[in-house]
């Protein structure tokens, strides 16, 4: 199997996905539990009134990736990391940057930086902006410095991550990145040290996110390139595609998370360019997914879902601070996208999966997730992008005005249900 270089990395690692919301969502509902994420919206950095006048040097310049490194470390080491990190996120959401730039990615240069000024202490500004790219820097930062003995200060920490439950359950995510930097890209010992995090158990999601970040880590070792490049022959098969959440050494609480993360590897597989997969890799690399027993539905689930929160951030050039802003034609892109999978259930699971990467815990305006339902095709599969989003609002709303107006704002046939779930 053809081994990645450290360019292909920085262009698909947002592929890779930080939506553990959405992995926990499935894990909790698949396997009859039920989480609790009760947060309202917070305001953006983004949204900032701060021109940051700074950025006219960036603006419609084109610049790569590495040009961009060395332009927001620089202004995190003048103005200071969370001066940069709000900068960052207004360049993003404003369409500073060229497109296809991981700014993500970019976030976690800014959040070392970050780290490196104020330790555990900067996770007071790390909101969802960026897709939690700065929390994930804090977290592994503590543990590249500290070790192993810095795990229960960082797991308490997560707890200070603006934004409520999801900031949290995004921030114990980064701690599995962290982890398996730590091990030096041993996958197998990684995953035993995330006992640490918490109970090895799928109803744990100190747990399953840990597993998770130790996955996403492993499919590009952004950390640690050259220990990452001496690991891979050992968890990754030029035969089995489903390597390494089939082998041995995986624990069945870890397989759900592993097999989300999958998702690029499985690109790679069926022969993609991972600068640039298209709807063909798309459909091969699903029939990887088909692979898996339907018996084991938390595992073939994730697998497909997998596939739902890489879409509207592929679609959307790999910018995830505006996927927000997507419109309708790359909304409808997304569905057919995920109708390549062919097997019903897993349309529906990808599309599950990418309506919660655009509703993102009502982080998000809810404009997109309605515009996405009604993009969806199938009569069928469009009743249940609504019921879900319905769940979705009442599992991270409280606000009943914020319900109702949800409810007035989606199509009439849906209503009825909408109010008796929301607001009766």
């Amino acid at each position: 199997m053809k081994k990645l270089n450290y360019q292909e990395n920085k262009v698909f690692i947002l592929a890779a996905g930080f939506l553990a919301v959405v992995i926990l969502l499935f894990i909790g509902i698949l396997a009859g539990g039920r989480i609790n994420f009760h947060f309202k919206p917070h305001n953006n950095l983004a949204s900032s009134t701060d021109n940051y006048s700074e950025l006219d040097a960036i603006r419609g310049q084109n610049q790569d990736f590495g040009q961009l490194t060395v332009f927001f470390k620089d202004l995190a080491n003048k103005k200071g990391g969370e001066y940069a990190y709000k900068a960052l996120a207004f360049a993003a959401n404003s369409n500073y940057l060229a497109p296809n730039i991981d700014t993500h990615l970019l976030g976690h240069v800014v959040g070392d930086v970050l780290f490196a000024q104020e330790g555990l202490d900067g996770i007071k500004v790390c909101t969802n902006d960026l897709r939690n790219a700065c929390s994930h820097s804090i977290v592994v930062g503590a543990l590249l410095t500290q070790g192993l003995g810095a795990l229960p200060k960082a797991v308490e920490t997560c707890h200070l991550a603006p934004g409520g439950s999801g900031a949290y359950t995004m921030c114990v995510h980064g701690l599995g990145h962290g982890v398996l930097a730590y091990t030096n890209y041993d996958m197998k010992k990684a995953i035993q040290l995330c006992d640490k995090v918490g109970q090895p158990v799928m109803s744990s999601q100190e747990y399953a996110q840990c597993t998770g970040g130790v996955t996403m880590e492993m499919m590009a070792g952004i950390h640690d390139p050259v220990a990452w490049a001496k690991q891979t022959p050992y968890y990754f098969s030029k035969t089995d595609p489903l390597s390494p959440c089939d082998m041995s050494f995986m624990p069945a609480a870890a397989q759900p998370m592993c097999y989300n993360y999958l998702t690029p590897h499985l690109f790679q597989m069926a022969g993609a360019d991972l600068g640039n997969p298209g709807p063909k890799d798309f459909e091969k690399a699903f029939t990887f997914c088909a692979k898996l027993p339907v018996s084991n539905r938390v595992n073939w689930d994730n697998c497909y879902g997998g596939f739902g929160k890489e879409f509207p951030v592929l679609v959307n050039g790999r910018n995830v601070e505006n996927v927000q802003d997507l419109d309708d034609a790359k909304l409808k892109t997304v569905y057919s996208w995920c109708q390549l999978a062919k097997v019903s259930a897993g349309v529906t699971d990808c599309m599950n999966s990418a309506l919660s990467s655009l509703y993102w815990g009502g982080e998000n305006n809810r404009d997109v997730a309605i515009r996405f339902c009604n993009a969806v095709s199938d009569a069928q599969n469009q009743s249940l992008c609504f019921t879900s989003l319905s769940g979705a609002v009442s599992y991270y709303i409280q606000d009943h005005s914020y319900r109702e107006s949800y409810c007035s704002e989606i199509p009439q046939a849906y209503q009825t249900d909408c109010r008796r779930l929301l607001l009766l």
